[in-house]
C-alpha cells in the first residue's frame, strides 16, 4: 500500500497520493527492504481495471448517482460523468458499456488518520493495444520499475475473464470483439454481438507481461491465464480461491473437494493465494493454524503451491500453531503434479503418501508436520538408488504435509 493510481488514499495526509509521495514511499521502503536481503525482489501493486477519479470529481458523481445505491459496483448513465475533469474521454471511450449504454464504476470511501471519510470512485475501463487503458498500464509499469526502481509488478483482475458474478467485468454491448455473440438455439442465428474483455484484450496483457519480463523483472497477476497469447508466458500467475471452500468444513484425513477454479491453473503456474482464518469468525480465529494447513492441503490437492496472504499464526492460545511448511515451499521449478503433491527440481511438497524419486548425490532432507503446521518425526524410508535417491512417505494423508528438499 497504497497501490498506483487507485485506492490511494495518503492515509497522513487525507488525499490521494500523488506520483511524487508514490516515488518516496517505495524508493524508502525499498532500501529498507534491500538493506537485510539485497537480492529481494520488490513490486508495485496496480489494478487492471479503473480510471480514478479526482477525490472533488468522485464526491460530484456519488451527488449525481440517483437512489440510495451508491457504493459498490453501480452501473450509471454516462452523461452523469459530463464535466469530470479527472477523467478523460478517451479513458471514458474505454468503458464497459451494458446494452442500455450505461457504465460501470467502482464506487466506495476510505479515510486518513484524521478518520475523515472521503468517496473514491473509478470507472471500469478495459485494455487493447489501441487504446488509452492499455497505454495507462504500460506508463504505469514504466514508472514502477524506471522511475520508482522496483523489480516489476502485481496487476489485479488481470485475465477479465470472470464468470458468475465477476462477468461483471468481462462484457461490453458496445462494439463487437469479431468473435463473441449469443445463438438462438433453435435457428442457430447470431442475436446478439458484443465484447469479451478477456479476448479483445488478449495481445494488450501479452505486451503488458513482455515489457516487464525484457527488462528482467517480475510479472504477478491475480487470475489465470486465459488465452494463447499470456498462456506461455514467464509470468506468476494465482487464483485468489479462498471465497471456493471452507477449510473447517473438511474433516480430519478427509480428501477436500475439487473445486473447478483452481484446475485452470494445471497449464499454467498452479498457485492459489492464501487463505484469512478471520473470516470464518471466531470459529477461523480458534483454528487459526489448522485452517492455513487445510488451505495449503486443498491446494496441494489441486498440485498447487500456495502463495502466503495477510495473516499471521499466532504463538500460544486457540490457534496456535507455526508456519511449517510455508517456510518450505519456494522456490520450485516444477515438474510434475498431482492429486495431492507438487513435484519440483528444488522439493516436493505433499499431502499424501507416496514414493518420490530426488537425483543427485545429496541425501535428501525430509520435514513432516501436522495440521497446525508444527514439525513431527517423519516417517520416511530413504534409500539411495541408481542416479540418486527414493523417498518413500507415510503420511496420514490430507492431514500431514511433507517436504523433501
Amino acid at each position: 500500500m497504497p497501490w498506483l493510481d487507485y485506492d490511494n488514499m495518503n492515509l497522513v495526509t487525507g488525499e490521494l497520493t500523488t506520483r511524487d509521495e508514490y516515488k518516496q514511499m517505495m524508493q524508502e521502503a525499498a532500501a529498507a527492504f534491500r538493506a537485510v536481503k539485497p537480492d529481494i525482489k520488490l513490486i508495485g501493486c496496480i489494478e487492471s481495471f479503473p480510471a480514478q477519479l479526482s477525490l472533488d470529481d468522485a464526491q460530484t458523481l456519488v451527488d449525481r448517482i440517483p437512489g440510495s445505491v451508491k457504493t459498490g459496483w453501480v452501473s450509471i448513465a454516462p452523461e452523469l460523468l459530463d464535466g469530470l475533469e479527472s477523467l478523460p474521454p478517451d479513458r471514458v471511450a474505454c468503458a464497459l458499456r451494458d446494452r442500455e449504454g450505461r457504465v460501470l464504476v467502482e464506487s466506495y470511501r476510505r479515510a486518513g488518520f484524521d478518520g475523515v471519510s472521503h468517496a473514491m470512485v473509478a470507472l471500469v475501463t478495459y485494455p487493447t493495444l489501441e487504446n488509452a487503458q492499455h497505454a495507462t498500464l504500460m506508463e504505469q509499469a514504466r514508472f514502477l520499475m524506471e522511475e520508482c526502481g522496483l523489480d516489476g509488478l502485481y496487476i489485479d483482475c488481470f485475465s477479465f475473464s470472470y464468470d458468475g458474478a465477476g462477468a461483471i467485468l468481462r462484457y461490453s454491448d458496445e462494439g463487437w470483439d469479431g468473435r463473441t455473440c449469443d445463438i438462438d438455439p433453435q435457428t442457430g442465428a447470431v442475436v446478439l454481438r458484443y465484447v469479451d474483455a478477456g479476448l479483445a484484450g488478449a495481445d494488450a496483457r501479452a505486451a503488458l507481461i513482455n515489457y516487464v519480463l525484457e527488462r528482467g523483472g517480475v510479472f504477478v497477476g491475480n487470475s489465470y491465464a486465459s488465452v494463447k497469447q499470456t498462456q506461455s508466458l514467464g509470468a506468476f500467475r494465482f487464483s485468489e480461491s479462498e471465497y471456493n471452500f471452507d477449510p473447517l468444513a473438511i474433516g480430519e484425513g478427509e480428501k477436500p473437494p475439487l473445486f473447478y477454479r483452481m484446475t485452470g491453473s494445471h497449464l499454467g503456474s498452479p498457485i492459489g493465494l492464501g487463505y484469512r482464518p478471520d473470516r470464518l469468525g471466531q470459529a477461523g480465529t480458534d483454528s487459526y493454524a489448522r485452517v492455513m494447513m487445510k488451505t495449503i492441503i486443498t491446494y496441494l490437492r489441486h498440485g498447487a503451491l500456495t502463495y502466503h496472504y495477510q495473516t499471521e499464526i499466532p504463538e500460544t492460545g486457540p490457534g496456535a500453531g507455526e508456519y511449517g511448511p510455508f517456510n518450505h515451499m519456494f522456490p520450485m521449478t516444477i515438474e510434475r503434479i498431482g492429486e495431492g503433491f507438487v513435484e519440483g527440481r528444488e522439493r516436493v511438497v505433499t499431502a499424501v503418501s507416496g514414493t518420490f524419486h530426488r537425483a543427485g548425490e545429496r541425501r535428501p532432507e525430509v520435514l513432516m508436520f501436522d495440521v497446525t503446521g508444527r514439525a513431527i518425526a517423519p516417517r520416511a524410508d530413504v534409500k539411495q538408488v541408481a542416479g540418486g535417491w527414493d523417498v518413500e512417505l507415510a503420511l496420514q494423508d490430507w492431514e500431514n504435509v511433507a517436504v523433501i528438499e
